[in-house]
């Protein structure tokens, strides 16, 4: 059907004043010059039919009824909801004054009318609501900003009105800070749902989904001045679970039969760290309860040198040193071969360390051990549960029994300690392998139980020296036990 063009009619914006009959038979493959805009009109230029189109037949457009008191377009949607998102006195007379110059007829895509009717009234909904959702953050706004006194950006943050102070910033700064100080605890309150409507506002002007905002100033940003997307920790958001620490993988057998303690943080306060006084352990987490105090007593290994000190002057003499051997090998060696056999033990041990623990380079004469040096001494292929300082690790002491102890009977047999000493062993150290084989065998041989056991409380008693005080007593020195020998020294700071 061809429609005859009304004179009556408003010209179009093309500035055709009349439409030709046949532009209603233009081919479907001419399509607008912007896809996304239904609406625009074309020039009759580009809508002039040509011969073949003349004379090809066009099927008649399907019949659509249309609601009353609604104009029908030249594309098949009613005026009425194809521009509802537009004012409607300038839409009614745009749509009329485009007639002139006709779009796709709806014959030749039947569906295009309808798709085109449903995107309008889609693009419709969207609008209001928006405008919905605008509306009702900003009456969140106006109900929680009038008791402040704060007003809306356009941005649409809330800020509260600022006082000049003129020239001089240094005066603002302090005025803020007293402000900030003696503000009271409802202030705070109150500027937290400020932030929070602001935050609301912002969403919707900007057409944002859910942010985060630092808004409390006990959090860890600035008070309402960083935005953070979601999953960042901050704003109210949960700060997710630290990963789990995977200790051991079937790859890596060794892993598997040496497991590490992974739970020290449940027993103890910061596990991983050297202590310098104190050997504390998962049943002792502050140490034993003569630990010298921090900053006034010895280091770990400095304890344990000081058990060979028999008068605490701080220098062990080689007499010093027989009688602290005296001191623990009275258990297997009576009198006077006790005496006899420290002496060779005791030049052993006071011939390298003499020189190790000197002030000088050249050797002492008398073979004297200075304490105060006694990080000097500590070599590779040991334990590690010292540093290269003297300080203890509760850690690296905890994996020791976790690793070597296989049964968890709660200390390592004297097989179990060779596996130790061939486990810490680095390669291609000779010298500090010997060296650290040498003094376990003799700490396993002096401090073992009646089973063969180096129990765990003698062997964190080893590192600072309590446990040799503990022997002494067992074989028969009361005068130089906890007690009498090391607690008068750790009650004026040398143990």
């Amino acid at each position: 059907m061809v429609r005859v063009p009304n004179p009556f009619r408003r010209r179009s914006r093309g500035g055709s004043g009349t439409s030709t009959p046949a532009a209603s038979s233009v081919a479907p493959s001419v399509a607008p010059s912007e896809p996304g805009s239904p609406h625009r009109t074309l020039s009759s230029h580009a809508l002039a039919p040509t011969a073949a189109d003349r004379e090809l037949p066009h099927p008649p457009a399907p019949a659509s009824p249309s609601p009353a008191g609604s104009r029908v377009s030249a594309s098949g949607s009613t005026s009425g909801q194809a521009h509802a998102g537009r004012r409607g006195d300038e839409v009614d007379s745009a749509t009329s004054g485009s007639t002139s110059s006709p779009l796709l007829p709806a014959a030749a895509s039947p569906g295009l009318g309808a798709a085109l009717q449903g995107a309008g009234v889609a693009a419709a909904g969207a609008a209001g609501a928006a405008r919905d959702a605008a509306a009702a953050a900003a009456d969140v706004v106006a109900s929680v900003l009038p008791a402040a006194g704060g007003v809306i950006k356009p941005g649409g943050r809330a800020e509260k009105p600022r006082t000049p102070y003129g020239d001089d910033d240094t005066a603002m700064m302090k005025a803020k800070q007293l402000q900030l100080e003696t503000e009271t605890e409802m202030q705070r309150e109150q500027r937290h749902l400020q932030d929070k409507a602001a935050a609301a506002a912002e969403a919707a002007w900007c057409g944002r989904g859910a942010i985060a905002r630092f808004t409390a100033p006990e959090q860890d940003g600035p008070a309402a001045s960083l935005l953070m997307p979601p999953g960042v920790s901050g704003g109210g958001l949960a700060v997710p679970p630290p990963p789990a620490v995977v200790g051991n993988i079937p790859a890596a057998p060794l892993t598997m039969a040496r497991p590490v303690p992974l739970n020290l943080p449940d027993y103890m306060d910061k596990p991983g760290e050297p202590h310098v006084t104190a050997t504390p352990d998962r049943y002792h987490p502050k140490g034993g309860p003569l630990t010298p105090p921090d900053g006034s007593g010895l280091t770990s290994l400095q304890q344990h040198f000081a058990f060979f000190d028999i008068d605490k002057d701080g220098i062990i003499t080689p007499w010093e040193c027989v009688n602290g051997f005296r001191y623990l090998l009275r258990r297997y060696l009576p009198e006077p071969l006790n005496t006899l056999a420290c002496i060779p033990l005791a030049a052993a041990v006071q011939l390298p360390l003499a020189w190790l623990t000197s002030d000088s380079w050249l050797p002492d004469p008398l073979l004297r051990v200075h304490v105060k040096n006694a990080h000097k001494v500590v070599h590779g292929s040991n334990s590690r549960a010292w540093d290269r300082s003297g300080r203890f690790t509760p850690a690296r002491f905890e994996a020791l029994l976790s690793k070597y102890d296989a049964d968890g009977k709660g200390g390592l047999s004297g097989w179990e300690v060779l596996q130790m000493v061939r486990g810490q062993a680095n390669l291609g150290d000779l010298l500090g392998t010997l060296a650290s084989a040498g003094e376990w065998a003799m700490t396993w041989a002096l401090l073992c139980d009646s089973g063969g056991v180096l129990r765990r409380e003698d062997m964190r008693g080893m590192y600072d020296g309590t446990a040799f005080y503990r022997a002494a007593a067992r074989n028969g020195y009361a005068h130089y036990t906890l007690e009498t020998g090391r607690a008068p020294a750790v009650a004026k700071g040398y143990a």
